[in-house]
């Protein structure tokens, strides 16, 4: 595949060669660099199309996530601002602003992102999984409710499902005595994620819970 998007990449840079005005040439190399994690040159391709094309929503997005990845937040939040001005409904756009708020801890800023992502997309995990975190770190009154609501949104709701989901789910409900609904989504979680990094740790947990009813 990694030689493929290098492939890709030679492709696109000949034809920009011939025609460097065409935008969507500049987005798309963008695009498979950071496929490459070669962050700074997809800026520099982005930058290119941008320059070409203000309106390229695409050309914002990927540069907001290459700056993102190289921990630019403030940077890629001004990307993400400039794509949602274009084109307000797009979730992935409200998705990815919400994660760079997370990094610079404004997390209220960024649960309202997420709110806006999953009004325009509820099938999307990834939503509903960090607004529940987001809610987790900031610990206000009634927060564990609402954040049970949103992996239970990622676990159940989302297409595909996040079974993530399930073992965040169980975190919060052990936190609150609950072990009964704890044992029961690791279970779940195990199930739908028997090789995932967190399977042998949800196992041990089901194991501590069982054995204080005993």
């Amino acid at each position: 595949m990694l030689g493929r998007w290098q492939e890709a990449i030679e492709s696109y840079e000949r034809a920009i060669a011939i025609d460097p005005s065409r935008h969507d040439l500049w987005t798309l190399k963008g695009d498979l660099c950071c496929k490459l994690d070669r962050f700074e040159e997809a800026i520099e391709c982005h930058d290119a199309a941008l320059e070409r094309y203000p309106d390229e929503i695409l050309g914002w997005e990927y540069r907001g996530f290459a700056l993102a990845s190289l921990g630019r937040h403030e940077e890629a939040l001004q990307s993400y601002d400039k794509h949602i001005a274009v084109f307000p409904q797009s979730s992935a756009a409200w998705y990815y602003k919400g994660n760079s708020l997370c990094h610079t801890g404004d997390f209220e800023a960024a649960i309202h992102c997420y709110d806006k992502a999953i009004e325009l997309d509820p099938y999307y995990s990834g939503s509903w999984l960090n607004k529940g975190n987001c809610l987790a770190r900031l610990g206000k009154s009634g927060w564990s409710e609402v954040a049970l609501s949103c992996y239970e949104g990622a676990a159940v709701r989302a297409n595909p499902p996040e079974a993530l989901g399930w073992y965040n789910m169980a975190l919060v409900q052990e936190r609150l005595g609950r072990n009964r609904d704890a044992i029961r989504s690791y279970e779940k979680f195990v199930a739908a994620a028997p090789s995932h990094l967190n399977a042998s740790a949800a196992h041990e947990r089901v194991q501590n819970l069982k054995s204080k009813r005993e």
